[in-house]
């Protein structure tokens, strides 16, 4: 038997293998339509949330040059955002994007590689940055998480068996 440190926890934990000392419960049912509606539901407040904040700090300008008119940065803030949200690789956001980007106010398709290249594109920074900055507030409380989640999510046949990429970051207490 496990050694516990305090006594009266000793002489309960035999008693939790007797029979009786459980009281049934009746199986409760879940309502699992209303359950998929309310996710559905957030994901939508989510993209919403996402679009108002972006438009309220990007106004679309008008492109004036010759040529292909370049990705409207503000959108691709908002892809960014999205993708990051849901933890993407690229190439799956921009099916997800082409199906949900008009909860996000994207009315144009964006690339892969439109996607990646945005994360260097300072305006679609300056606006991230605006974004986090409009939308922070912490209780001042921080603490160490060492999970060691990814630093990147390549899907390749990149070889699995590097080690050393750790990564711990401090996250708020909210």
């Amino acid at each position: 038997m496990i050694q516990f440190r305090s006594k009266d926890l000793q002489k309960l934990a035999p008693q939790l293998r007797e029979k009786g000392y459980y009281i049934p419960q009746q199986q409760r049912g879940i309502d699992w339509s209303a359950y998929t509606i309310n996710q559905i539901n957030d994901i939508i407040d989510t993209l919403h949330f996402i679009r108002d904040e972006v438009d309220k700090i990007y106004q679309r300008k008008a492109h004036e040059s010759v040529g292909r008119p370049p990705i409207d940065p503000g959108n691709l803030a908002k892809a960014i955002l999205f993708t990051e949200l849901y933890s993407f690789p690229e190439r799956k956001a921009e099916g997800w994007i082409k199906l949900l980007g008009h909860h996000l106010g994207i009315d144009e398709h964006i690339d892969d590689r439109v996607l990646g290249k945005g994360y260097k594109n300072r305006e679609v920074i300056s606006i991230l940055e605006k974004v986090f900055k409009n939308n922070r507030s912490s209780d001042g409380k921080n603490g160490g998480d060492g999970t060691g989640l990814e630093k990147s999510r390549k899907e390749n046949y990149e070889s699995t068996k590097k080690k050393g990429l750790y990564m711990t970051s401090i996250v708020d207490s909210r």
